[in-house]
């Protein structure tokens, strides 16, 4: 979305009084005079919305886009959009809007395919979106939003994109996404989401950006992970996960971001994991991953990978470490203490019995002594 411009085409045709009334109350009730841009909009033609309003789009007569981004809206949204019922996209992100969404936008609206109303200052609970059967994107993220997405949603089978990132919702994984099989995006980050990932997020093979961190999400990664072969980016850090990285990550052959830091992960990285050679950022910092650092090849897209602390006990051979193609070396990952270097660099691999030896030598010098 980019700031408004005057110079956006608009749609042409007789309108009816009743629609350009509507968005004239929209005009007065969102601070109208303090826009950006309000071509049009503070005539007093009442049929005259379809003809050099900005932001306004028609077809033969019928108002089917708003959009006012970036445009200085401020104010509660008027309770207006039964009277635009032809409406197919409202763009109104990036404002000062605030309140609840009105009842007239979140039922009923049989036409209206795109929403967005990001980065402004409403609340309240998320409205249930009955009867929208064209709906497929849903944008409130930066919002003050409250509770958790209600089960309606899960009938709205046209959805491709969810967001409702830097919200308030809080309960358990929403069940209502999970039937939305053609859902590509769903991010949920930086909310208050508890509970564990049910299994039957696997039946989500859709998705391509799955984005759920700084949440309160517990337990471990279902094995069903495995299912979303289409996955490009994956964000699961900032929260409670525990348990093992499940070997059906292999199966994420299109997975070019994966983020699970800052967790309790344990056990070894799975061998899988050295298949997913389209991967370009990995960050596993800050779980309790242990066993032998993988000594599997880099993918050559990998320019970021980030591995410290954990706990592994022992580096791959030292042809391994020092090659430049490995991931040991790529991460720049130090065994025993569980420490890497930023960036790319050699690695160390520390000898228990050689650090016995040396200290029972230092010892003995000293009683000596």
């Amino acid at each position: 979305t980019t700031p408004p411009t005057d110079s956006e085409p608009v749609g042409t045709g007789v309108v009816s009084e009743e629609t350009c009334n509507a968005l004239k109350q929209l005009f007065n009730g969102l601070n109208g005079n303090g826009w950006v841009i309000s071509t049009g909009w503070s005539g007093t033609d009442m049929t005259s919305c379809c003809n050099g309003w900005f932001g306004v789009t028609c077809n033969n007569g019928a108002v089917t886009k708003i959009e006012l981004p970036y445009n200085n809206l401020v104010g509660a949204l008027p309770d207006v959009f039964g009277s635009i019922g032809t409406l197919t996209n409202l763009d109104l992100s990036h404002n000062q809007i605030s309140g609840s969404i009105p009842v007239s936008l979140s039922a009923n609206m049989a036409n209206l395919r795109f929403l967005n109303l990001d980065v402004n200052s409403m609340g309240g609970d998320l409205p249930g979106f009955q009867n929208m059967p064209m709906l497929g994107s849903i944008h409130l993220k930066n919002n003050s939003f409250t509770g958790s997405i209600p089960d309606s949603w899960g009938s709205i089978l046209t959805l491709t994109d969810i967001y409702l990132s830097n919200n308030n919702l809080t309960g358990p994984f929403p069940g209502a996404v999970l039937p939305l099989n053609q859902l590509v995006n769903l991010a949920l980050d930086n909310n208050q989401i508890n509970g564990v990932i049910p299994a039957s997020l696997g039946s989500m093979t859709s998705l391509q950006t799955f984005n759920l961190k700084d949440n309160h999400i517990l337990g471990p990664l279902p094995e069903s992970i495995g299912n979303l072969t289409g996955l490009t980016s994956f964000d699961l850090s900032n929260n409670r996960l525990r348990g093992n990285i499940s070997p059906n990550i292999g199966k994420l052959q299109k997975l070019k971001r994966i983020m699970l830091g800052h967790n309790g992960l344990n056990g070894a990285i799975p061998a899988e994991f050295g298949t997913l050679a389209a991967l370009e950022y990995i960050q596993l910092n800050y779980n309790a991953l242990n066993g032998e650092f993988p000594s599997f090849m880099a993918p050559r897209a990998l320019g970021y990978c980030y591995m410290t602390p954990n706990q592994f006990q022992l580096c791959p051979d030292q042809t391994i470490v020092g090659n430049p193609d490995s991931m040991a070396f790529q991460c720049a990952t130090d065994c025993i203490i569980g420490s890497t270097r930023p960036g790319a660099g050699s690695s160390i691999r520390v000898n228990m019995v050689t650090l016995a030896t040396l200290a029972m030598v230092a010892l003995g010098f000293v009683l000596i002594c």
